[in-house]
């Protein structure tokens, strides 16, 4: 019994590669309804490179013309086919259309299915004289993994060195950082800030030394902070600790999650007068600098948290705030079409916030509209106050609305 899946494409891969992988034991061949301007995106190769599948079986039609797809579609022999299955879920609202008409109408006995959650199938059986109601709801099993999830939006990662220190080191970091007075040990963080990836040693380590003994901490070397030591301290500790909190709380394996990764975009050379020319096209990454402190994927939804143990300079009272959620926001676009970003640190926000608090009446100002920004952009900002008052550190960035 010979199965073949069609698939109508837009920029959202994530619907297309769940559903391909739930029913890949039952797909024999799969056909793609796709426009240049997707080609040109990409997502059909990503599609195949993500699950090891064909996707070279494809028609390109125009979106906006129910006749392009009728026609595209009369050139495919779906006769030979004992089962056919429709996923409309992607493409455009005139893509969904003709091609549900089109085997309505053709093969009144066409699957067609539409993923209405992030993880739930909607599977509808139609008659041509019949709209029937959502027949049956489907929890998908296979759930995507995040090197998954990563290759279906095109996006490729090179791992960080990975950190040589045991959580429990950074989860002491944390206690102790949490139980700081506000200006406590201010000057010894903003210098080991500085050096960052640097060796600290002279004056400057005898300035730090008894920050370092608060901590508990002890160098490899005598006198000195090597480069992973201040690289270590300046912040790469609170990205492990939140990293190793969600894991543990969420129960995540490592392949759904990652601590400090650069990531890029896949780009493919084709000629813009061909398109068939992107069959067999080869990916090439972008040059990127972008690294993300925390990313990993639960219930096949894609989250990216930037931390930072302070947004404010210790001396001139800069806020770091704004560079952030720029950061943030310029990285979302590559993670699909609802990836969820959050901003954790251990400044008190809501304390800087208020006209009451340690900035004057222009920063305040400033401040705000940040925080606007970010509500705008759809970050969710975590300072010390919501990471302590808050039993799971998950809660602190699960979205609101579930």
């Amino acid at each position: 019994m010979a199965t073949i899946l069609i698939t109508t494409l837009s920029e959202n891969t994530i619907p297309c590669v769940q559903l391909i992988k739930e029913m890949k034991d039952e797909i024999d061949d799969y056909f793609f309804v796709t426009t240049k301007e997707i080609e040109y995106y990409g997502s059909r190769t990503w599609i195949g490179d993500t699950l090891g599948i064909d996707t070279t079986h494809f028609g390109i039609v125009e979106a906006f013309l129910w006749d392009s797809v009728s026609e595209t579609l009369d050139k495919q022999d779906f006769s030979k086919y004992d089962r056919i299955i429709v996923n409309i879920k992607c493409g455009t609202k005139v893509m969904f259309a003709s091609t549900y008409y089109y085997f309505l109408m053709k093969y009144p006995q066409t699957e067609f299915i539409y993923i209405y959650q992030i993880n739930k199938i909607y599977r509808w059986k139609l008659t041509p004289d019949r709209f029937s109601d959502f027949e049956e709801v489907k929890i998908f099993s296979k759930k995507l993994s995040l090197s998954e999830y990563l290759a279906a939006n095109g996006v490729s990662v090179v791992q960080s060195e990975p950190i040589d220190y045991p959580f429990e080191m950074s989860e002491k970091i944390f206690k102790a950082y949490c139980r700081l007075e506000n200006e406590q040990f201010a000057r010894e963080k903003e210098i080991i800030r500085l050096k960052r990836n640097k060796v600290l040693s002279g004056d400057e380590f005898d300035t730090v030394k008894p920050y370092l003994d608060f901590l508990g901490f002890v160098p490899e070397e005598d006198g000195k902070l090597s480069k992973k030591e201040t690289k270590f301290l300046s912040g790469e500790w609170f990205e492990q600790y939140v990293g190793f909190k969600i894991k543990q709380e969420l129960g995540l394996s490592d392949e759904d999650i990652l601590i400090g990764a650069e990531v890029g975009k896949n780009t493919y050379k084709y000629s813009k007068n061909d398109p068939m020319a992107l069959v067999g096209a080869v990916a090439e990454l972008e040059t990127s600098d972008n690294e993300m402190d925390v990313m990993f994927v639960y219930n096949d939804e894609f989250y990216s948290i930037e931390c930072k143990t302070s947004i404010i300079d210790a001396n001139t009272g800069k806020i770091f705030l704004g560079e952030t959620i720029y950061k943030s926001d310029s990285l979302q676009y590559r993670f699909g079409i609802q990836p969820h970003t959050a901003i954790m640190t251990l400044s008190d926000i809501s304390e800087c916030a208020k006209t009451d608090g340690i900035f004057d009446k222009n920063k305040v100002r400033n401040l705000n509209g940040i925080i606007n920004r970010a509500n705008i952009s759809f970050i969710k900002l975590v300072d010390k106050k919501i990471i302590l008052n808050t039993p799971r550190l998950f809660d602190t960035i699960n979205p609101s609305w579930r």
